[in-house]
């Protein structure tokens, strides 16, 4: 069985918002991911959640923090730093869409 390539419908920075089925959209974040057998690292989309509207799937990445980088952070004002980005951009994001 083949499977139909999905639409992405947004994309900001590792994040992006899919088409999964006619009423749903998926939110995926690009993650580095280790194969248990080799042990190599590669990097793929890993689902994190649905949503049924793109403001939906925009507050669901604010809420679940899937644009802060966590390797950045090591102390409260570098969190704080990175959730304002990461508002920013959600916030460029939404004005884009005209939503």
């Amino acid at each position: 069985m083949t499977e139909k390539k999905k639409e992405t419908l947004l994309t900001i920075d590792n994040v992006r918002v899919i088409q999964s089925d006619p009423l749903n959209l998926a939110i995926e974040r690009l993650e580095e991911v280790q194969n248990p057998k080799g042990g190599t690292i590669t990097n793929k989309w890993r689902h994190k959640g649905y949503s049924g509207s793109i403001l939906g799937a925009l507050q669901t990445i604010q809420y679940k923090e899937l644009l802060i980088d966590y390797n950045a952070v090591n102390d409260l004002e570098n969190h704080l730093k990175q959730v304002e980005e990461s508002n920013n951009k959600l916030i460029q994001a939404k004005e884009g869409l005209a939503l």
